[in-house]
């Protein structure tokens, strides 16, 4: 029934913002008309060429859009799915096939539209078609118009001070960042001033940010990093990966942490020579001679047998990244033996993570 009225019943249901509005019996009755308006058009479109095709193809749109909705739905995609793999693309298939219902739904619908208007003279012409187009474009989408789709609650104010601290790190020259908390999977956040989404730093820093939206050869040793954490040498790691400055967010609600009890871990850590306090932002800022260029080459190279062998190794002082890189037997890109030296590179910065290497 929500498709043949063109609507998806979990976005316009309770889960979302829109179900109050789009539940208003005037906006059903508003949708019927345009059904009804459609199926007028079907009956009265006889003369159109490819009619028969149409209503086919608008039918099967409807079979597959309904989902594993009666009648005959689970069956169909338990078959389909079964036996054509490649076709599970079409799960949630109001989305991906909908535009086929879509389609000739559009067609009849113009169709009985202009015959409707049709029967009216002049000047009734005229009237009768602003007042479906007002019903049918202004008040049925309303919320796309005066900008109610996207409720207050979506909308959040930045505080000011992550403009300061953007600032401060581009006047320090700072390259990469890492946020504190931080979760080693992608998960919704919560902060204290209204935000809640994925990690919002890549947008509110000009700095690129270490995190799990990071390119995917940083998340083997991106997710153990919760048990390195509290060591006083984890800076190490951080510089090896090109981060000079930490960020502690005190606004964060989720992920929560013990705010005092962080502050004096940080504190501790090895290389930080500096602090500066921003609103609910405390910013660390490591030595540079333990931060690597974002591109850079060395001088020797040793293989491990996996991150967090390396890591250690990275910890303990066995692996001195001054000079040394490490890969991962794995990947057998170069053999160790064969390692010739530290090559000559040069490159270019095309975008915040984009660089053109000439080696």
């Amino acid at each position: 029934w929500e498709v043949v009225l063109l609507r998806q019943s979990w976005y316009l249901g309770k889960a979302n913002d829109w179900n109050d509005y789009y539940h208003n019996p005037l906006i059903i009755l508003i949708s019927l008309g345009v059904f009804f308006i459609m199926l007028y058009g079907v009956i009265k479109g006889k003369q159109i060429r490819h009619r028969r095709f149409l209503i086919s193809l608008g039918l099967v749109g409807l079979f597959v859009s309904k989902g594993t909705n009666f009648p005959f739905g689970y069956i169909f995609f338990y078959t389909l799915f079964s036996k054509i793999t490649i076709t599970t693309a079409l799960r949630n298939p109001y989305e991906k096939f909908g535009i086929v219902w879509l389609l000739p739904y559009s067609i009849f619908f113009a169709i009985g539209f202009y015959k409707i208007v049709s029967r009216f003279k002049d000047k009734g012409r005229i009237i009768y078609s602003f007042i479906l187009l007002f019903l049918f474009c202004g008040i049925l989408v309303l919320p796309i118009w005066n900008g109610s789709i996207f409720p207050p609650k979506h909308r959040v104010t930045v505080p000011a001070y992550y403009l300061n601290a953007d600032n401060y790190l581009k006047k320090i020259g700072s390259q990469r960042i890492f946020n504190i908390p931080f979760l080693p999977a992608l998960e919704k956040r919560t902060y204290s001033w209204g935000y809640i989404g994925e990690d919002p730093t890549e947008i509110l820093f000009s700095q690129e940010p270490l995190s799990m939206q990071n390119p995917i050869y940083y998340n083997r040793i991106f997710k153990l990093f919760p048990n390195l954490v509290d060591q006083v040498q984890f800076p190490r790691i951080l510089g090896l990966l090109s981060v000079d400055n930490v960020i502690l967010h005190k606004d964060s609600i989720y992920p929560k942490i013990d705010y005092l009890a962080t502050v004096k871990l940080l504190d501790q850590w090895e290389g930080v020579i500096s602090q500066q306090e921003f609103g609910d932002l405390r910013i660390y800022s490591f030595d540079r001679n333990l931060v690597k260029p974002e591109i850079y080459s060395a001088s020797s190279l040793i293989a491990v047998n996996n991150a967090q062998e390396a890591l250690d190794k990275i910890l303990n002082g066995e692996i001195n990244t001054e000079n040394t890189v490490f890969m991962l037997q794995e990947d057998k890109t170069v053999d160790p033996k064969d390692y010739l030296g530290e090559p000559l590179i040069d490159f270019s910065k095309i975008t915040n993570m984009d660089y053109l290497v000439n080696i």
